[in-house]
């Protein structure tokens, strides 16, 4: 009996506790030491009205052999149960099994546990100590300390959603989930990027129109704030809107040459230190001193500022807007001597079909005729001018940049690189590195029109940006963007092992960035030449593949195969080099196989100060594999070790890239699918046959 009233008395005293508890909850306030355990009836913290939820969300609800859960935000009143916010774990999957537990802490805020109790996530409060945290009905948790002030918030750190009163600071980002459990692989993002200084000059065509609309024209206030202005003869779509793109003001025939069309009621003008560069169409060419650009519409990436060295010439209907240019340059009178760029446009009307009974827009081209600083010489093939939407430097241009070629920074097939500075604009410069083509060799020139030619038409993330050349009497310059973090070699090959997530994320990079070049290039492109010295890193260590020296242009509509002279760098050369077979894309994928074995464990392709049987990368890793000793192929990496599904399935996928015959090799693009997971990976065969074996102890 004594026994009885004691426990009714600790039940007494515990049930303020859980009083308190339940109406904290009512208000979505939650204390210091409350906590949630997956797959547990406490599993989430509701907010006022019931709208959102903080807890573990679970992952393929029907299937219950899924014990898999997403610590989120989620909307609680609707069946989908919609994400929100989730824990962005950069470094590992987001998901955690049955039994995680999340805890609110004094100290550290959102502390998220494995059922074994090893931390997998915390809200990392810097500064402070939390005394409570608060689910709003707006869908932000919040952290709060004993004065009120913030500490923490999810709506400061957006995962994939952007709620109503959310906002998003510069430098954050929204990346799109590929899976339930995958945010981070070949997703789609939207970043708030700080404004450049010159917005007008400084985005680029992967961004769509420009800081201005289509068809419309960029230039700096007083306050470097952007203005657009729509050229003569045009007007804003939506008048509302000033940054807007713009249409034309008099109607267009589609009788081209007929009965809609005189040309005298077409007349044009000039826009001074105008371009649309990115709308670049085809090449004009019946000039023999000048040389010119046709443009295609809608013109993107308008801009109107001193480091366009061009003018560009508008067609408009006579009649229709008397006003002048819209955007005025003071009259230069050095301009002649400065200059010989010219952009000039046309209007190309399409014939249309009768038997059509609506509406059709009908297409039509803008020609901006481009001059460049060179004269077009047709019988001197040495001195041609390259046809291509870049800058053209001079070499005393590119001396200067270089300080007399001082800092040698590289050395590739065909010549030298250094590190030089360029002027973009009157009052800022950037870094290039300028690869002086060494013109002993006979086919030098033949490599310096296949870079620019190749270079030129490509556009992709993980590839080197050329920006200009110089072609000036035996000179053969190119001028590319600068990497602060040099090569892949160097960032593989030091003193310590680089991250393993670090080195994942840059072989996807790098697949990504051949598939481009195989697949999805006007004309394919085989690299040749794929190694870790033409891997260069960027300022975030995002991969980008350099040196097309080596390039092979296919034409799609003609064989995917060539037969040539080796070419390529030993350790890295597929066998039908060899064999002075015919040669496709396959030679690359054999090549990524073994830069995909370097990444893997940090080690050259050869390394003649090893013993025999570890020496050749390629023989080892695959006894490595066969004999189940991945951690001697990683060097006993822990990280690497921990992720030891990942590390199978790259050196599977790396050995399948590696086969001596290149029938069985994948192609880039099922490469790419096989990293993602998208595709499985099967278990690969010897990849040398009739090789002995070497060992791995």
């Amino acid at each position: 009996m004594a026994s009885a009233r004691l426990y009714f008395r600790f039940l007494l005293f515990q049930l303020p506790y859980y009083i308190h508890l339940s109406i904290a909850q009512n208000n979505g306030t939650v204390p210091v030491g409350a906590t949630l355990t997956a797959g547990s009836t406490s599993f989430r913290w509701l907010s006022p009205s019931g709208d959102f939820a903080f807890g573990f969300r679970q992952l393929d609800e029907e299937n219950s052999s899924n014990d898999l859960f997403l610590l989120s935000i989620f909307y609680n009143k609707i069946p989908e149960k919609t994400v929100v916010w989730y824990t962005d774990n950069k470094d590992q999957n987001p998901a955690v099994p049955r039994g995680s537990q999340v805890k609110l802490t004094a100290d550290q805020g959102l502390v998220l546990n494995d059922p074994q109790g090893k931390q997998v996530w915390s809200s990392k409060i810097d500064i402070g100590t939390v005394a409570v945290g608060h689910m709003n009905d707006t869908g932000n948790f919040m952290l709060a300390s004993s004065s009120s002030s913030r500490l923490w918030d999810s709506f400061s750190n957006p995962t994939d959603t952007l709620l109503p009163g959310q906002t998003m600071e510069t430098e954050q980002g929204l990346f799109s989930r590929k899976s339930d459990t995958n945010s981070r692989e070949d997703c789609s993002n939207f970043a708030c990027l700080k404004t450049p200084d010159n917005i007008c000059v400084n985005i680029d065509g992967e961004l769509g129109s420009g800081a201005c609309g289509f068809n419309s024209i960029c230039s700096l206030n007083g306050d470097k704030r952007p203005m657009c202005d729509c050229p003569k003869g045009y007007s804003l779509l939506d008048k509302t809107d000033k940054y807007g793109s713009c249409k034309a003001d008099f109607d267009l025939s589609c009788n081209g040459g007929g009965q809609g069309y005189n040309k005298e009621l077409f007349d044009v003008y000039e826009l001074k230190e105008t371009d649309w560069p990115m709308s670049d169409y085809d090449f004009f060419s019946p000039y023999d001193e000048e040389h010119c650009w046709l443009k295609r519409l809608p013109l993107s990436n308008g801009r109107a500022d001193t480091s366009v060295t061009g003018k560009a010439f508008i067609k408009y209907r006579k009649g229709d807007d008397p006003s002048p240019p819209l955007v005025p340059r003071p009259p230069d009178p050095e301009d002649k001597k400065k200059r010989k760029m010219m952009n000039a446009t046309g209007s190309v009307l399409l014939g249309s079909s009768v038997f059509v009974n609506f509406a059709l827009v009908c297409a039509f081209v803008l020609g901006f005729f481009f001059i460049y600083k060179k004269k077009w010489i047709r019988n001197s093939p040495g001195d041609g001018t390259i046809e291509t939407n870049l800058r053209c430097f001079s070499y005393k241009e590119l001396e200067e940049a270089t300080d007399n070629f001082k800092e040698e920074v590289g050395r590739g097939s065909f010549g030298i690189v250094y590190k030089g500075v360029i002027q973009t604009t009157r009052t800022s410069t950037t870094a290039v590195a300028v690869k002086k083509l060494d013109i002993v060799f006979q086919d030098g020139e033949r490599e310096f029109k296949n870079e620019v030619f190749v270079i030129g038409q490509t556009h992709h993330k993980n590839l080197v940006r050329l920006l200009g050349f110089c072609d000036e009497g035996q000179n053969r310059l190119l001028v590319y963007e600068f990497l602060n973090n040099g090569t892949l070699a160097s960032f593989l090959f030091g003193n310590l092992k680089p991250n393993w997530n670090l080195r994942t994320n840059i072989a996807f990079q790098i697949a990504r960035g051949l598939l481009y070049l195989h697949e999805d290039c006007s004309s394919q492109i085989i690299h040749c030449d794929m190694k870790p010295q033409n891997i260069l890193l960027d300022d975030h260590y995002n991969a980008r593949i350099s040196d097309f020296g080596l390039a092979k242009l296919l034409t799609l509509n003609q064989s995917k195969t060539i037969k040539t002279s080796i070419r390529g760098t030993k350790g890295y050369v597929a066998p039908e080099w060899l064999r002075n077979s015919k040669i496709t894309a396959k030679v690359d994928v054999y090549s990524f196989g073994v830069l995909l074995l370097e990444i893997i464990a940090c080690r050259k392709s050869f390394d003649i100060e090893m013993v025999e049987e570890y020496a050749i990368l390629t023989d080892w890793a695959f006894d490595c594999y066969r004999n189940g000793k991945l951690d001697a192929l990683v060097g006993g990496d822990m990280e690497a070790m921990n992720d030891v599904e990942c590390l199978e399935k790259l050196v599977m996928v790396s050995i399948w890239c590696i086969q001596e015959d290149p029938s069985l090799r994948p192609t880039i693009k099922k490469v790419l699918k096989m990293l993602e997971g998208v595709v499985e990976v099967s278990v690969p065969p010897n990849p040398y046959p009739f090789s002995s074996s070497m060992g791995c102890y």
